[in-house]
């Protein structure tokens, strides 16, 4: 919000119901509706995820909102909207489920005016707990039997994720639900840190004016990161008049 709102003071105050603000990866689209609320009319929410978007739907009529402001990716990961159309274009905890990270930052800078800014927010890499299944350094090991072991082990302790969130482990033994673990942990979560986000940016032609947490920190930066397991990444789009066709030939190759 704060973020925002800089930008709408350096754009010579244009008006909150005139920036346009795209939420990558929305879910059922609450953030949206969030800043709708907030005089932020052109706030629009994409996510992969159909039942999401059908109950985010939902939730918009209900609040009087167009149902047209969610939108559900197709499967490569492409919107439906023009190029250079967004002002503002934002993600909360949505890198780390992305595995081919390159179509999606190449598809976000073609949907970003010249100059337009981003935030994303994913977790740490080496942040001590995986936010998904509450076991601690998994993340930290390759996708093979060690990783699939130590699972099996937090499982035995009862140091696992509980219903309602994970319906599928229900009445299943320990055998079962470390496989569940390990099978989501593999195919759904694709940690990366910061300097590697920050390159991929960069490659598409973003300027990335600050991230948190790199990798010289001092001791108290350190603690926080430990703690916190968040990185931040600041984002603003510098476009040529060839740039956008420029990056979408370089996906393709």
């Amino acid at each position: 919000m704060i973020k925002i709102e800089k930008y709408r003071k350096k754009k010579h105050k244009i008006s909150r119901k005139d920036v346009k603000i795209l939420d990558y990866g929305c879910g059922k689209g609450e953030s949206v509706t969030w800043f709708k609320e907030r005089g932020y009319n052109n706030t629009y929410g994409v996510d992969i995820n159909p039942i999401v978007i059908r109950n985010g739907l939902t939730l918009l009529s209900e609040k009087g909102y167009s149902r047209k402001s969610l939108e559900l990716l197709d499967k490569n990961g492409k919107t439906s909207f023009p190029e250079n159309y967004f002002d503002f274009v934002f993600s909360n905890q949505v890198f780390e489920h992305i595995e081919d990270i390159n179509k999606v930052i190449n598809e976000i800078f073609r949907i970003t005016k010249e100059n337009g800014e981003g935030f994303h927010l994913f977790p740490a890499k080496w942040g001590p707990l995986e936010g998904h299944l509450f076991m601690p350094f998994i993340h930290w090991l390759p996708k093979n039997h060690f990783r699939k072991f130590l699972i099996f082990f937090f499982v035995s302790i009862g140091l696992e994720p509980r219903y309602p969130r994970w319906k599928e482990t229900i009445n299943e033994n320990k055998k079962k639900r470390t496989e569940i673990y390990y099978n989501y942990s593999v195919n759904k979560t694709f940690y990366r840190d910061s300097s590697e986000l920050e390159g991929v940016f960069r490659k598409f032609n973003f300027h990335v004016s600050l991230y948190l947490f790199k990798k010289n920190i001092n001791i108290r930066e350190l603690i926080r990161r430990f703690v916190l397991s968040n990185n931040v990444l600041l984002t603003q789009a510098k476009k040529s008049s060839n740039s956008s066709m420029r990056y979408f030939d370089e996906v393709k190759k």
